[in-house]
């Protein structure tokens, strides 16, 4: 199956070995780094055997974690708990990696649904030695850090025109706080539907929009 993570921004490919089935939408508990996370099912059946061909995965790759089971309460509780947790995480990191003076911006934080790890991705023209980051990073948060680089090359700013204003949105991962009345609009030509999640969260419906601009 392909799960999807943080409102599909991330997927990736689960085998399932329960007895259980699921379809598009459920929520499930998959395998993580020494503990469980929590995705979404974005694909099931023939069309996953599809995609993995396409991105060249082999069917058989022992490196394609299990699925676990149905999502619980719990399990959504815990991550809904370590996801909270995410907005505090990307601004202190960047704040600790100003101070060690390295040449990065920090674009988004992911923690794992269970809280055991954290997915740090950045963007950088050159090779950074975050060999000290890492440390102050374990310290700082207590979980395992894996540091991600996310090249910008395949990334524009983009301009999305919604409720009257345009908010400038920046590709990959940014907070509430982080949207910015900018002048002028986006033209629809400049991108495709399926490059751009738009979800809704109370009265700002604009919580997390991604946009890859051909």
């Amino acid at each position: 199956m392909e799960v999807s993570f943080n409102r599909g921004s991330r997927k990736d490919f689960y085998r399932n070995t329960t007895t259980q089935l699921f379809e598009k939408g459920d929520m499930i508990s998959v395998e993580g780094v020494s503990g469980f996370d929590v995705g979404e099912v974005n694909m099931t059946g023939e069309m996953v055997r599809l995609q993995m061909e396409k991105k060249n995965v082999e069917e058989n790759n022992p490196e394609i974690k299990k699925i676990l089971r149905r999502a619980t309460d719990k399990d959504v509780e815990i991550m809904q708990q370590n996801k909270a947790r995410e907005r505090d995480a990307l601004t202190r990191s960047r704040a600790i990696a100003r101070q060690l003076k390295l040449d990065m911006k920090m674009s988004e934080v992911e923690i794992q649904a269970d809280g055991r790890k954290a997915t740090f991705f950045y963007i950088a023209d050159d090779r950074v030695d975050f060999r000290e980051l890492i440390k102050l990073y374990a310290g700082e948060f207590r979980l395992k850090v894996e540091m991600r680089q996310i090249g910008a090359d395949h990334y524009r700013p983009a301009l999305i025109k919604f409720a009257n204003l345009d908010f400038f949105v920046a590709a990959g991962g940014f907070q509430k706080d982080e949207l910015r009345a900018a002048p002028g609009c986006l033209t629809s030509n400049l991108f495709q539907s399926e490059n751009v999640l738009v979800e809704r969260d109370g009265f700002l419906q604009v919580m997390h929009a991604i946009a890859r601009v051909q």
